[in-house]
């Protein structure tokens, strides 16, 4: 997810098999292990961005790519914890 030309390739070849998608489904979350022991407090800008940006921007890019191919429309559905507590809509 941090290499935008592989999600590109990756449209392309969904583009190759169909020219439509219904449903994005993005269940991707990541942090560095350095992130995820010890102190919260010493947590580096550096593992806090690279854990949002593969967990949380990804979600962006994916759904600008599988947009153009919702022309019956689609859904995109985000797998969180907290959406596994509560559905939140739009």
């Amino acid at each position: 997810m941090t290499k935008d030309e592989e999600v590109d390739t990756f449209f392309d070849k969904v583009k190759e098999i169909t020219l439509k998608v219904d449903l994005l489904l993005h269940s991707i979350a990541f942090a560095p292990k350095e992130a995820l022991e010890g102190d919260f407090l010493n947590t580096t800008r550096e593992a806090y961005l690279t854990a949002h940006n593969i967990s949380a921007y990804s979600l962006v890019h994916l759904a600008r790519k599988a947009e153009p191919l919702m022309t019956d429309g689609g859904s995109i559905v985000a797998m969180t914890y907290y959406g596994a507590e509560k559905v939140v809509p739009h």
